[in-house]
């Protein structure tokens, strides 16, 4: 587990930029929605960020300059907003890709905004693994 890295997500920014200009597209948002963007909350050593394009179908439009900076497509989910995961390492990113339609852009600022609101929130433990279980079982009811 890892502190938040704001360095790596300049870098992620820094290289978007340069590979988005001679191609001629451009990210229209850019956010750090990851664990990582959530100060004192236990995270995976990996920056999660979410793009939004103007239209996630056109790959052909900025997947090559995300290749070019160290991106690998792992994911295509057309059905879901035109959902696109991309990852890359030194340092690890995952990049999630979506239109301006999603409501996943919101939802996860939603959630990294609430999460920074409510610090207690983000060392809370969660229900599952929290003191005895919220329903008995199936022996335990008859």
């Amino acid at each position: 587990m890892t502190d938040p890295d704001p360095a790596g997500l300049s870098f992620t920014k820094a290289s978007l930029a340069a590979s988005a200009r001679p191609r001629g597209w451009r990210a229209l948002q850019l956010e750090h929605v990851g664990s990582t963007s959530v100060p004192g909350l236990a995270a995976k050593p990996v920056i999660g960020i979410d793009l939004m394009v103007a239209d996630p179908g056109r790959e052909r439009d900025y997947v090559p300059a995300l290749e070019a900076v160290g991106f690998r497509l792992v994911i295509r989910e057309p059905w879901w907003y035109g959902h696109l995961a991309l990852r890359a390492g030194e340092p690890a990113r995952s990049l999630h890709v979506f239109g301006p339609d999603s409501p996943e852009l919101a939802r996860h600022r939603s959630f990294r905004d609430w999460l920074r609101a409510t610090p207690q929130s983000a060392t809370a433990t969660p229900p599952s693994s929290a003191g005895p279980r919220l329903r008995p079982t199936h022996a335990e009811s008859t």
